[in-house]
């Protein structure tokens, strides 16, 4: 039986959950001065990331990926592909260089010695994702990612912009730039 995501009823834990993966990627960074190294610390980070999402931004990159190089300008094309469960060559190959420069990211922060870069990113990933939801409509009538979209999203967008820069200043305030490259 899949899994019911109820994001309305939900809201309330999301920051636990965020808290959660932060709280998770801090103690695997701690593997390092077990002698592991930070290639394969990152790779476990990674995965460990994947784990705890579910995949699904992962499965939704895959889908954007495919949607794109099968959907020849189709609008209806492209969201039957979005709909289909299976992996195309486009989001396969989409998703394997997304999850090696993952990899390849998180072992240059850590080579750094950056673990406000190695917990930070996922503030950052998930805030920029706000922008797009306040200033552009959902594709579809109904779907998943309907459920995100609610009035008043310019003032949850300010007030989240204002908590992740205490947060990105908190961690590490070099992180303010990949942000507002995002916003970019």
């Amino acid at each position: 039986m899949p899994v019911r995501f109820a994001p309305r009823r939900s809201r309330w834990s999301r920051p636990v959950r965020l808290l959660a993966i932060l709280a998770s990627l801090w103690g695997a960074q701690g593997l390092l001065p077990y002698r592991f190294s930070e290639y394969l610390v990152a790779a476990l980070l990674a995965a460990l990331l994947a784990l705890l999402t579910g995949g699904l931004h992962l499965d939704g990159w895959a889908d954007c990926f495919d949607a794109l190089g099968g959907g020849r300008g189709d609008r209806e094309r492209m969201l039957a592909i979005m709909k289909d469960p299976q992996i195309g060559a486009h989001g396969a190959s989409a998703l394997i260089f997304l999850v090696l420069l993952k990899v390849l990211l998180l072992a240059e922060a850590l080579l750094r010695n950056s673990p406000g870069l190695v917990i930070g990113f996922p503030v950052v990933a998930r805030w920029a994702v706000l922008p797009l939801l306040w200033r552009f409509p959902y594709a579809r009538a109904e779907g998943l990612g309907k459920l995100f979209q609610r009035p008043g999203g310019r003032w949850r967008f300010l007030r989240a912009t204002g908590l992740t820069i205490l947060m990105l200043v908190a961690m590490d305030w070099q992180l303010l730039w990949p942000a507002a490259a995002a916003l970019a």
